[in-house]
């Protein structure tokens, strides 16, 4: 297990990140919060990013704040 962002806030835009980042922020309303498990398929894929291995699964703990 690696840790690479453990940001207690922090502002994307949806268009920036990974195809399940996006998929997990449709699901929430602001205030609401989840644990989204992404298959590397809705991830960093065969590719990897940084400090990310290819073929990766990601676990995202997200608390979302607001939409803007």
């Amino acid at each position: 297990e690696t840790i690479f962002d453990q940001s207690s806030e922090a502002t994307f835009n949806v268009g920036g990140v990974v195809p399940g980042f996006s998929e997990a922020l449709r699901m929430l309303k602001p205030g609401g919060n989840g644990t989204f498990i992404l298959p590397s398929s809705l991830g960093y894929g065969t590719r990897g990013q940084g400090s990310i291995p290819p073929g990766s699964v990601i676990i995202f703990d997200i608390n979302l704040i607001s939409v803007n």
